[in-house]
């Protein structure tokens, strides 16, 4: 349990680290591409690490995407894509550190309502 417990915590501490990183940018794209390579290297690990990772990365890549995507007006969707990079970074932190479910939400909240990936079906 104590190993599981110093992932999380390292994790959180570089998440934290990450998430500073966005909101003391001028331009965030390239701290949120860097948030979202650090989630892609944390797949694999134990529980909740795992899932936290893996959320992340769906949003980082939805967000930094919003930048450097093909879109119909990419001024418009790079200003809030870099809007919602400092919004992402500063709810991150906002978050209390040891609570999961808190965390869980806010990954399924931008993951799913704010990027707009879909839902599995849970049957």
């Amino acid at each position: 349990m104590i190993e599981v417990e110093e992932n999380i915590d390292t994790f959180l501490a570089e998440a934290a680290r990450l998430a500073l990183d966005v909101l003391a940018s001028n331009d965030p794209y390239d701290s949120g591409l860097a948030f979202m390579g650090f989630a892609m290297r944390e797949f694999g690990r134990d529980q909740p690490v795992n899932d936290w990772a893996a959320g992340l990365y769906l949003l980082w890549g939805s967000l930094t995407d919003g930048v450097d995507g093909p879109q119909p007006d990419p001024a418009a969707v790079a200003a809030w894509a870099v809007h919602a990079m400092r919004r992402a970074a500063a709810e991150w932190l906002a978050l209390p550190p040891a609570d999961t479910i808190a965390r869980t939400e806010y990954l399924d909240r931008w993951v799913h309502e704010e990027c707009g990936y879909e839902r599995r079906d849970s049957t």
